[in-house]
């Protein structure tokens, strides 16, 4: 009788999902980055479980579990970034090197944000992305 109700409730809300497509977009990372030189930097770091085996005092081995922080430091070219606001306006270089000297919060985006998500953040939050080089600069 469970399986019968729980099938019913799927086959109801399929029609539902169907009529909402998803909106398009990317992976979005948020970030706390700085301006180091030329580049944008920001670490991660994340917690892992490992077994290691120790020897005690009688010389018998032991395993043991021990926590371990893994930071990893990413360092993105500047001139490969493009940096907008709330607004979706570009920010440029001076700006934003100005505004992250000391560190901020950053949001990485892998694709387009739709604009009601953009509102929902503070003004003070820069949105970066990965930009094709101007022509001049490939010169």
């Amino acid at each position: 009788m469970r399986r019968a109700a729980a099938l019913l409730a799927v086959v109801f809300a399929l029609p539902a999902l169907a009529a909402d497509p998803p909106k398009p977009g990317g992976v979005v990372q948020m970030l706390v980055a700085r301006i180091d030189g030329d580049k944008l930097t920001s670490s991660t770091s994340s917690t892992i479980q490992k077994a290691v085996t120790v020897t005690d005092k009688d010389g018998n081995p032991k395993t043991i579990q021990v926590t371990e922080t893994i930071t990893t430091t990413t360092a993105r070219e500047l001139k490969t970034l493009k940096a907008t606001d709330t607004d979706d306006k570009e920010v440029s270089a001076a700006d934003l090197k100005a505004r992250l000297k000391d560190g901020g919060l950053v949001v990485f985006l892998d694709g387009p944000l739709p604009a009601e998500w953009r509102k929902r953040f503070k003004s003070s939050v820069l949105f970066v992305e990965y930009a094709a080089p101007k022509d001049d600069e490939k010169k």
